[in-house]
């Protein structure tokens, strides 16, 4: 009895240990499972959390590759861009109807544009390191440079600078000081071409016009027309130049003349013609003409003192008392009763209207 009594005590105490240990092995199991449960409710709040994350992250690399896209359009654009400040409400509404005649190109432009901008954005969403979009950058305006470069013809002082590109006779606008935009007619098929044309008279359009009107130009360049007097000023003054005048009659003799020395004053001198070296077989009608001011009907600058040349002559030129030539007379059928018409004195008189009269310059 004594052995057994003395064993209990040993046996339960043991008992209670496996017990305590398993309990607290459980308890721990338990806790285990407590924590890795936490851990994986953690982890998927991690999850959750980074994938807000990476939207956000993709969202500011979204914005990144635009503004970089952005700012790389920008940059090619700025290339071939040409500001021109001090275009005039008349030249801005040429432009204008010019751009409503060819719609279709710049529609064309904004769709190419589109895949332009697709195209810059996977390039610089395929290069992520900055160094390596800034290589790309620098490549793309390389190559934009060499195309555009011949572009910048497209911003051309005269019709001889645009006859490297083009060889057709049309309509063009040039720039002659850089800055001033014309809309001008180019002559590239006669006399070896590249002629800008100043002045046409082929219909009975309307010459006897206000100091305003000559001044700023009018007519269709494609028929009869005045350039403007400041525009012919801004041309003559950028480069030397040359005139050719075209003459023919009605029944279709031809005479032709030309000035090696032609150019003519701001406003400020009433557009004073300095003209000189001719050459050709019209005889020269100019030289009575020559340090003379320009007059029109509401102007008149002449150096008769009793009479008004500009109203009697019905044009605009520059008069003396009266004239030699009136390329901007009255447009009538050959021989008149009057010396108001289209007239090269020196030809077939005052009095015989032409069929034709053209004044056109050449850089040299």
């Amino acid at each position: 009895m004594s052995t057994v009594t003395t064993r209990m005590p040993i046996l339960l105490s043991f008992y209670f240990l496996v017990v305590l240990l398993f309990v607290d092995g459980a308890e721990k199991d338990d806790i285990k499972d407590t924590n890795a449960n936490r851990r994986e409710i953690y982890d998927e709040k991690t999850d959750s959390w980074g994938f807000v994350e990476d939207l956000k992250n993709h969202k500011r690399e979204s914005s990144d590759v635009d503004t970089t896209v952005d700012d790389l359009m920008h940059s090619l654009q700025g290339i071939c861009f040409f500001d021109k400040p001090k275009q005039s409400a008349n030249q801005l509404l040429k432009d204008t109807q010019s751009i409503l005649k060819n719609i279709d190109v710049y529609r064309d432009i904004v769709k190419l544009n589109i895949q332009l901008r697709n195209k810059l954005k996977w390039i610089v969403e395929g290069s992520k390191g900055t160094i390596e979009v800034s290589r790309v950058i620098r490549m793309l305006k390389n190559d934009v440079q060499d195309i555009c470069k011949p572009l910048d013809l497209e911003t051309p002082r005269d019709c001889a600078e645009l006859k490297k590109k083009h060889k057709k006779s049309g309509v063009y606008t040039i720039y002659p000081d850089n800055s001033t935009a014309m809309t001008v007619y180019c002559n590239m098929v006669d006399y070896d071409g590249g002629w800008t044309v100043l002045q046409r008279r082929q219909d009975k359009t309307d010459f006897y016009r206000t100091w305003t009107e000559y001044k700023k130009g009018f007519g269709n360049v494609e028929k009869s027309f005045w350039l403007g007097n400041d525009n012919i000023h801004v041309l003559t003054t950028s480069g030397r130049y040359e005139l050719r005048i075209d003459l023919s009659d009605w029944t279709g003799n031809k005479w032709y003349a030309i000035y090696k020395t032609f150019s003519v004053g701001n406003e400020s001198t009433k557009y004073k013609l300095n003209i000189g070296e001719y050459s050709g077989n019209a005889k020269d009608g100019l030289a009575y003409h020559n340090g003379m001011k320009f007059s029109t009907k509401d102007q008149d600058n002449d150096k008769d003192s009793e009479r008004d040349c500009a109203e009697l002559s019905k044009g605009g030129w520059w008069y003396v008392g009266c004239h030699n030539s009136n390329l901007n007379g009255v447009y009538k059928t050959g021989q008149t009763k009057h010396w108001d018409v289209v007239s090269w004195n020196l030809i077939k008189g005052s009095n015989y209207s032409m069929k034709l009269a053209r004044m056109m310059i050449r850089r040299f």
